[in-house]
């Protein structure tokens, strides 16, 4: 007890730091009206013009003629319901109505909705014609060759670098980066407590204070200046190892896949200011996902980092969570978390943002109507000491998971599987900027007759870029439905036939991005009509869905879309009540027999879970906001009962004190495909 009430009066000594900050005068936001020198053309399609703004809150101008892309389908009215308690605090702070989406997999409808009568947005379906073409990744129902498989294997680290090579990128890229990254090395599932932040904030406010006096900025890392210096990357291992040039400080370095960082400013000797990348093409800020490289590293010196240019209000760095870390030098030690004396707070920066449709009593132009608020961001921000000389580090808000290093792991994955392992890899389609969408059909080897008497279930992860969570709960998926010999996956695999999308957005992991897809929008936000140009991840999976239901009549036993929270423990679940929707006609399709079903995912979880899975979280609610993502789209248009979002923490086991890693990601991804064998024992009556 005692120690509950010295955090609850730790906490209250660190509002009022915050709040003593806020009262400071505010500075202009240093990239307000700069804009971004990379663009990717996109597409032309007969799909309405985005016309409420020509220019974003990035200062970045967008091309019109090349970027159609239709309104209601990329961002959300701001009288929906539905607004997600991450952006929420957002909104709040910043203004509702000023470009910013409701992000689909971060529901804080904790209550009830209000439920109205109004007529359902439009869904699109492909024609029987269209449909066709997808007759080919389901051999394995029509022919006995379909049951053959295919793919070829990587057999050496060259492969890896030819692999990465082939990632096509629209960000610059400059290096490869190890494979060793990405391994797990021995003892890398060993977990780390939660990082302490008491008297953080105290720290902070006094070293702010003493430097809003100073008179220090060196700019040391520009990615505008570069972004179209070199070539293609060469090497797999930076030239800078074991180098210190002693005429500089900190070097930083951002153009590798999935890297992110804008710019880097030297405030003071040891001090440095970063600002994060902007989605590509992006119609709302997203800043939260960051990337990059330090080198000209000193040991024993405490430096101190700030991500200057966040949005959201609150996050998990209050609450113990750690960013990063992974040496060259100490590669075989993995990724590990970094830095100490953590806070996160609203700093001194703000711009100006103008809406179109006013809300509220706020400044005003005369002239043309526009509503002026002020915009205000957020630091993390945390003490480090590099432990080596001459090292090159990269630091992470997340582990890292590139597109590379999945295509790398089917490979190896498919090269390991079992002999009682049915394995098959297609390419359902293409990104817009050329990258595969690969799609893994996995069972036991049987006939097109016994494979055709199997449930399918349908798994998918990794539509939001900067959720990499999300893909390593796939990766445990994945090997544990190709590699796993547990009676648990025998009996998995002999009784469903799984069709895994592992990676939705590749675009977006492979160039940094947070939440955007090269279209600029959030694809969880645009299932009821994808767009096959603007949106082919989209198009092309919910094609195979279709297809399952209306070419094969087999709907899927279960959907489930795997994401990252920012702002909660444990992991859990989204789901579908018909009882919980904001459509009143929704509500008598919930029959007394069947009104827990949508409930059979989260028993089952509850049942296989080790400590992990938190039911209290799980949101059962339908808004009308969430009408085009993945979990409602396919509940209402395909009537899959079982359609869920699985959501992971970024930061850890409230519980256990401790922070999550990358083997607890994997085993959340074991669990869950040890629930299904539990989901069986729910009642569906799938043609109710």
């Amino acid at each position: 007890m005692r120690q509950i009430y010295e955090r609850r009066a730790n906490r209250s000594k660190d509002s009022l730091c915050a709040l003593s900050l806020r009262c400071m005068p505010t500075i202009p936001y240093p990239l307000e009206n700069v804009r971004f020198p990379l663009d990717f053309p996109l597409p032309a399609t007969s799909m309405p013009l985005l016309t409420n703004s020509s220019q974003n809150g990035n200062g970045r101008t967008r091309n019109s003629s090349s970027i159609n892309i239709s309104f209601d389908n990329a961002k959300s009215s701001d009288e929906e319901d539905g607004i997600d308690e991450d952006d929420e605090g957002i909104m709040e702070e910043n203004g509702a109505g000023f470009g910013m989406e409701k992000s689909d997999d971060e529901d804080g409808n904790a209550g009830g909705v209000k439920q109205i009568s109004l007529p359902l947005p439009k869904s699109s379906k492909l024609t029987p014609a269209q449909l066709k073409n997808y007759q080919g990744f389901f051999k394995e129902l029509f022919d006995e060759s379909g049951t053959r498989e295919n793919g070829q294997y990587l057999k050496n680290d060259e492969n890896w670098k030819n692999l990465c090579k082939s990632t096509k990128m629209a960000m610059p890229n400059r290096q490869i980066l190890p494979i060793e990254m990405f391994l797990s090395p021995p003892g890398a599932a060993k977990s780390e407590t939660l990082c302490k932040t008491t008297s953080s904030m105290r720290k902070m406010i006094v070293e702010e204070m003493d430097r809003t006096s100073e008179k220090y900025s060196n700019v040391v890392y520009d990615l505008d200046s570069i972004c179209f210096d070199g070539g293609h990357p060469e090497t797999d291992y930076p030239e800078n190892v074991g180098k210190l040039d002693g005429g500089r400080d900190l070097i930083f370095e951002s153009r590798f896949e999935s890297g992110n960082l804008r710019r880097a400013t030297q405030v003071a000797p040891t001090h440095y200011e970063l600002m994060l990348t902007p989605d590509m093409n992006q119609l709302s800020e997203h800043f939260q996902w960051f990337f990059f490289q330090v080198s000209n590293t000193r040991k024993d010196i405490i430096y101190t980092f700030e991500i200057a240019n966040c949005l959201k209000p609150t996050s998990m760095y209050s609450q113990g969570m750690q960013p990063v870390m992974f040496s060259i030098i100490d590669k075989n030690e993995g990724w590990k978390r970094c830095g100490y004396n953590v806070c996160y707070y609203r700093n001194l920066y703000a711009c100006t943002e103008v809406s179109t449709t006013p809300k509220g009593a706020t400044a005003q132009n005369e002239d043309n109507g526009e509503e002026k608020r002020k915009k205000h961001y957020y630091s993390m921000r945390f003490n480090i000491v590099f432990p080596n000389t001459a090292d090159v580090v990269y630091i992470a808000y997340h582990f890292p998971y590139t597109y590379s290093f999945l295509s790398a792991s089917i490979h190896e994955f498919r090269r390991l599987k079992l002999s009682a392992v049915y394995c098959r890899e297609d390419v359902i389609g293409h990104s817009i900027a050329g990258n595969p969408m690969r799609m893994l059909t996995i069972s036991s080897p049987c006939s097109p007759q016994e494979l055709a008497k199997k449930e399918v279930i349908v798994l998918t992860a990794r539509v939001h870029p900067g959720e990499s969570n999300a893909s390593w709960m796939m990766h445990g998926i994945l090997e544990q439905l190709l590699t796993g010999n547990s009676t648990e996956m025998y009996r998995l695999r002999e009784k469903y036939l799984f069709k895994v999308i592992p990676m939705l957005n590749p675009d977006g992991v492979i160039n940094g991005s947070h939440r955007c897809s090269l279209a600029g929008i959030d694809l969880n936000r645009v299932w009821d009509r994808p767009n096959d140009l603007l949106h082919p991840e989209v198009y092309h999976t919910k094609a195979i869905v279709q297809f399952l239901c209306d070419n094969l009549n087999k709907r899927p036993l279960a959907f489930v879309d795997l994401h990252g929270h920012s702002k909660k423990w444990d992991y859990f679940v989204y789901g579908n009540n018909p009882a919980e929707s904001w459509r009143s006609e929704d509500a008598p399709s919930c029959s007394e027999q069947h009104e827990d079903e949508h409930l059979a995912l989260p028993r089952a979880l509850e049942t296989v879970a080790n400590n992990k899975f938190n039911a209290s979280e799980c949101r059962f609610s339908i808004t009308r906001a969430k009408e085009a993502s993945a979990r409602v789209n396919i509940w209402r248009q395909f009537g899959v009962t079982w359609a869920y979002t699985l959501e992971s923490t970024y930061c850890g086991f409230n519980s256990k004190g401790c922070q999550i890693n990358m083997g607890d990601l994997k085993d959340i991804g074991r669990e869950l495909l040890f629930s299904f064998l539990e989901i069986s024992n729910f009642s569906l009556n799938k043609d109710a």
